[in-house]
């Protein structure tokens, strides 16, 4: 059996921003993003309560992905290591 995948918290924040860029290009609501990121039953739950961290969690992830997707990706490369090359 494979172990589950231990996300970095940045990494988390990229993999959110591109799954609610791809849920908007969509056309899907934030709830419904929140229920594709966090399930249904955990983002129905966070809707119904007074708290707006999960909607404002899912407005930001939506608007850095749309960054990313239009240019902000450049940056992320600039920013990351450099991968040797095989000789």
């Amino acid at each position: 059996m494979q172990e589950p995948v231990t996300w970095s918290r940045g990494a988390l924040i990229l993999r959110n921003a591109l799954i609610a860029f791809d849920c908007h290009a969509a056309g899907l609501s934030l709830r419904d993003t929140a229920a594709v990121v966090y399930g249904k039953d955990r983002a129905d739950d966070a809707w119904a309560g007074p708290s707006r961290s999960m909607k404002d969690e899912m407005r930001r992830a939506r608007d850095r992905g749309i960054e990313l997707v239009g240019s902000g990706y450049r940056e992320l490369l600039v920013q990351s290591p450099k991968i040797p090359q095989a000789a």
